[in-house]
């Protein structure tokens, strides 16, 4: 009797000491404050902004990222107050540029322009926004928008 409860003793204290003190999951670098559109419905050659706020977590070191905005090609995205678009890569386009240690957050704009096939009256295009930093798939805290584009 006094053997069983030993052993009890011992797997209570193991499964205690497993699951207390196993190390949490890392903290990631950044984390996204801000993804918006100024207006989500625009007519056809309009532009509306849209924003986005990274905060970064981890001072310790620079961060490469990347925005992946997976959007139609009926949809033009610019870096604000630029007039090239930015790169496109297959079904999306990206921004890339080094989040510094020195900076605590970051804000970007970016300029956003869509047309419609002329036979509609209306378009809904999902833009779909993902993350990466040093290579690696933020995990996603925001949600993805729909802009909605009219006849002009």
């Amino acid at each position: 009797m006094v053997l069983l409860v030993v052993v009890l003793v011992v797997i209570v204290a193991s499964v205690i000491y497993y699951v207390g003190f196993q190390p949490s999951s890392p903290l990631p670098p950044v984390r996204i404050t801000r993804f918006s559109l100024d207006s989500l419905d625009i007519r056809g050659g309009q532009n509306t902004t849209l924003t986005v706020v990274i905060e970064n977590l981890n001072r310790t070191r620079d961060h490469q990222i990347e925005y992946r905005f997976n959007v139609s090609k009926m949809v033009l995205i610019y870096e604000k107050g630029k007039e090239d678009l930015l790169n496109r890569v297959g079904s999306y386009y990206n921004h890339n540029f080094t989040l510094a240690t020195g900076n605590p957050s970051l804000m970007t704009e970016f300029t956003v322009t869509g047309t419609i096939h002329e036979d509609v009256q209306f378009s809904g295009y999902s833009l779909v926004f993902s993350v990466y930093v040093d290579g690696e798939k933020l995990q996603k805290t925001w949600n993805d928008l729909t802009l909605t584009v009219r006849e002009k």
